[in-house]
């Protein structure tokens, strides 16, 4: 849900005042979140132990959840479930948000958020240099796996109940599906 009638900045929403609330730019225009349900949490929990345990003991990078910034541009600013950022992207990482695209972006899809993560955040995830993006669906426990090609992603993979979910980013790295969302 948009609540600003005018277009913003980054510098101006940092500005604001905490509230408390998870809010995101899309091209100035600022939108708000409710607080996740306690599925969302489950998935965001399984995903962020298994795959910053992976990371760490590996030397990879860093793995971020929300709430935290990633600022892709002056007007676009996300807070995305789920971020890795690889040791040859390390230089994004600030003192206070992610300045610069993360490779991969995981967004846990909900009924008041659906929309906006599909028709805003993945088109701008794409232009600004994400990788690779991944939406998880807990209704009907599904995973998308989306890969940016040029300036726009391709659907490379749909998983379910019964699958395991892996990434060219992370090789060796996989957890079964179920896990996600136990």
């Amino acid at each position: 849900m948009s609540v600003t009638a005018k277009r913003i900045s980054y510098a101006e929403l940092s500005a604001w005042p905490y509230d408390g609330k998870r809010y995101e730019l899309v091209d100035g225009e600022v939108y708000v979140s409710p607080s996740p349900i306690t599925i969302h949490q489950r998935v965001v929990r399984n995903l962020a132990v298994s795959l910053g345990s992976f990371v760490k003991h590996h030397g990879l990078g860093e793995v971020f959840f929300a709430p935290y910034d990633v600022v892709l541009s002056e007007f676009n600013a996300f807070q995305p479930d789920l971020i890795f950022v690889s040791k040859a992207r390390e230089q994004v990482i600030t003192e206070k948000h992610i300045s610069g695209p993360p490779d991969l972006v995981v967004e846990v899809l909900s009924e008041s958020t659906m929309a906006h993560d599909r028709h805003d955040k993945l088109p701008r995830y794409a232009k600004y240099g994400v990788t690779e993006c991944w939406y998880v669906d807990p209704s009907p426990r599904t995973l998308e796996l989306f890969q940016r090609s040029g300036d726009r992603y391709l659907l490379t993979t749909v998983l379910a109940i019964g699958d395991t979910l892996s990434s060219p980013l992370l090789p060796g790295w996989s957890i079964p599906v179920e896990a996600i969302f136990e």
